[in-house]
């Protein structure tokens, strides 16, 4: 965790860093940044991420395309692999 708010002092708790997570509570929800380094794929990104069940969101740093999110790229197979 980089950066917030002074007015967040308090409000921010960082509750694991490592190499492709950070998990940080902040009133009282539990936010997840993931970095895909490329080194799992297909069903072995779903499993990691499934085991993440700490995290009430996820946010990540992927080139995945899903036209959910982004209706001007076709789907690829990463972001099947971590849609819901």
């Amino acid at each position: 965790m980089v950066y917030w708010r002074k007015k967040m002092d308090g409000a921010v708790k960082i509750i694991r860093e490592d190499k492709r997570l950070a998990l940080v509570e902040v009133w009282g929800h539990k936010l997840g940044g993931i970095y895909t380094d490329g080194k799992l794929s297909g069903g072995k990104w779903r499993e990691w991420l499934e085991g993440l069940n700490e995290a009430d969101c996820l946010v990540g740093d992927w080139n995945a395309y899903n036209q959910a999110w982004d209706p001007l790229n076709e789907d690829d197979t990463r972001a099947k692999d971590m849609e819901e």
